[in-house]
């Protein structure tokens, strides 16, 4: 290397730390609030091979240690993958992200996919027939998978960057303008759009804010917040298989909203106590589903803080179903599991 000048090759060291470094969070900074964000180069990591759908998980424990888990079933011989961009984003922006910072143009079976493995989180409701959705089959041109019309570029591309700069300038901590944005661009994208997506995860963080702060939050945000975490998921468990840090949160997120609801209820005596009950055993498997991902996590990250308080939670949940047990048994009642298809959901 002495034959390379200096300026050069530290542009080289520096791209190669780029490409190939991890992100870690590092101690706490007072003076910004938050951790400070580091990149650390994991030889054997930084292998794996790309795939927007990955079958690995990447954690950084406390030590600073990289550790790598399969997300999903690996039979023997299989390649690992690991999603090294935001698997909640289209397919463009996550071509346009590869391809800036890792210097390669993905061509895996998702990004292959107009309808991204059936998502279609970059599709448009088609103006034509309005049922279906119009996808990008060529840079020029979008084409309807239902009455095959097809449209020229800046026709449907326009209103998507239309949609696209909206998001870009409403105040994304204000649960109005939020909804009024969903309410909008649902009438132009698909349901799944990750505009969309990406607005009611948003919603349903507000959502979450305002129910834990206020003394008493109405059951139309708790069944809302339910609502959006249920519109999220089935994307999630497509696109993020197995283990992930994003269906975890969601995962609790619903649980929580499904028990505050509940007890609501019952608290107001809504529900019977067989019908709460029957709530607090969904909400239950849905916070065991969470906790299995999130074991996983180092102590002191933000998922293992969740982690540490979705424990106590669910000691709290398994207390409080103990104790509407015992209150049926005492009334002389007994208690049947409704299964998930003949639960109703709570009014």
């Amino acid at each position: 290397m002495d034959d390379i000048p200096d300026s050069e090759l530290i542009q080289k060291i520096c791209a190669a730390i780029d490409v190939n470094s991890f992100e870690v969070r590092g101690p706490a900074v007072p003076a910004l609030g938050c951790a400070e964000i580091l990149r650390g180069v994991y030889l054997k990591a930084a292998l794996l091979a790309h795939d927007c759908v990955g079958n690995t998980h990447m954690s950084i424990n406390d030590n600073n240690l990289l550790v790598c888990h399969a997300s999903t079933d690996i039979k023997k011989g299989e390649t690992l993958f690991y999603n090294y961009t935001d698997p909640l984003k289209g397919t463009s922006i996550r071509q346009q992200h590869l391809l800036i910072g890792k210097y390669f143009k993905c061509t895996c079976s998702r990004c292959s996919d107009v309808t991204e493995i059936g998502t279609y989180m970059s599709s448009a409701i088609c103006p034509e027939c309005k049922t279906g959705y119009v996808s990008h089959t060529t840079p020029e041109e979008w084409s309807c998978n239902n009455c095959a019309k097809t449209f020229p570029e800046n026709n449907i591309g326009f209103k998507v960057q239309c949609c696209m700069d909206k998001f870009g300038v409403i105040n994304k901590k204000d649960e109005k303008e939020l909804e009024e944005y969903i309410r909008n661009v649902s009438l132009i994208l698909a349901p799944n759009h990750y505009l969309l997506l990406e607005a009611k995860q948003r919603l349903a963080g507000v959502l979450r804010d305002t129910i834990n702060r206020e003394p008493r939050p109405t059951k139309k945000l708790m069944r809302r917040k339910m609502e959006l975490c249920k519109e999220i998921l089935p994307v999630l468990e497509t696109l993020c298989p197995g283990i992930s840090r994003t269906k975890a949160i969601t995962l609790y997120e619903l649980h929580a909203a499904m028990v505050q609801l509940a007890k609501k209820l019952f608290d107001g005596r809504e529900i019977s106590g067989s019908a709460y009950m029957d709530e607090l055993m969904a909400a239950e498997k849905y916070l065991k589903r969470s906790l299995e991902m999130l074991f996983i996590e180092p102590g002191n990250s933000p998922e293992g803080e969740l982690c540490a308080k979705a424990l106590e939670e669910y000691r709290a949940l398994k207390a409080t179903m103990s104790g509407v047990l015992d209150a049926l048994h005492s009334e002389g009642k007994s208690y049947v599991c409704a299964t998930d298809a003949n639960r109703p959901e709570p009014k």
